[in-house]
């Protein structure tokens, strides 16, 4: 088999009892397209082609990757998101669709302010997929962004240069922000003041340790579980210190965007309306799940 229609064929045959079809076809394309620059035309157009010896060995390799549930994100080294290719490891959680969809809706709802100067500070941020999305669309923002692992913002950093993006990184765990000195010292070194942020954006881990049974192997094997995973008698930690971080950073009317757990929304809702904030907006994702709250800080 060294056919273009042979090998894609035989590569689903080997992967079907790990992914649905539609998936199933995404990530053998993603391997033809990595490995032989094929578009999903190609597949159609030069099906009787013959594979050179070295594409077929780099196709093998990836397949006995992805045999043992490796996602084929870590494999490659990369992920497509808002059109952006960003590096990936096993340090960061994949970019999913979900924090796309919250990308575009802060960029949507913050369309007016497009053409001025905002302070941004995104928490938690991993491969930083989400301030350097916002720094690529608005190159003028003054946007910072912190996680707790150094192995995450070695990505982070990486990511920003290759994609020339201009997102000031630093290493901060959130939920010690009170008592740390990295927050308060890097918002005043930055921004020249630890309270006049306009927004503050957060995708932090919010998944429950009881619903590690529900989670595909693939996520439960490979993707880091700090970034995932919060304890089941204390679901919303994260937000509680994010709504109390946000009220003391934030100007008057300035905004905080956040993925959640479609189980907690009203929990998070809760915790920002003690915060003094208002004008509450819960926000569904594409499979009309509750997935995203904004929220604004009180004049």
């Amino acid at each position: 088999m060294t056919t273009v229609n042979e090998i894609f064929i035989a590569y689903q045959e080997c992967l079907s009892h790990l992914y649905e079809p539609a998936e199933l076809e995404q990530i053998t394309l993603r391997a033809f397209e990595h490995c032989c620059s094929f578009s999903r035309a190609d597949l159609v157009l030069r099906k009787d082609e013959q594979l050179s010896p070295h594409s077929i060995t780099q196709l093998n390799q990836i397949l006995h990757q992805l045999k043992g549930t490796k996602p084929i994100q870590y494999v490659l080294g990369y992920s497509w998101f808002m059109d952006h290719k960003f590096i990936v490891s096993p340090d960061v959680l994949i970019p999913r669709p979900e924090t796309e969809e919250l990308v575009n809706w802060v960029l949507n709802d913050l369309k007016e302010f497009s053409k001025i100067k905002l302070n941004v500070l995104d928490l938690c941020t991993g491969s930083g997929c989400i301030p350097i999305s916002l720094s690529l669309n608005n190159p003028d923002w003054l946007i910072a962004a912190c996680d707790i692992s150094e192995k995450a913002l070695d990505i982070a950093v990486k990511n920003n240069e290759v994609l020339q993006s201009n997102v000031n990184f630093f290493q901060c765990d959130i939920l010690k922000w009170k008592t740390g000195q990295s927050m308060s010292d890097f918002l005043k070194e930055l921004f020249g003041s630890t309270n006049n942020l306009d927004l503050i954006t957060s995708n932090p881990p919010y998944v429950l340790m009881k619903e590690k049974s529900a989670i595909n192997e693939r996520v439960l094997n490979h993707e880091p579980s700090i970034a995932l995973f919060v304890p089941d008698e204390d679901p919303l930690i994260f937000y509680s210190e994010i709504a109390a971080l946000a009220s003391d950073s934030l100007r008057s009317g300035g905004r905080v965007v956040v993925e959640i757990n479609r189980d907690h929304a009203a929990g998070v809702i809760d915790l920002f309306k003690k915060q003094n904030f208002s004008d509450i907006i819960l926000k569904t994702d594409i499979n009309d799940n509750p997935r995203m709250i904004s929220a604004t800080l009180n004049y």
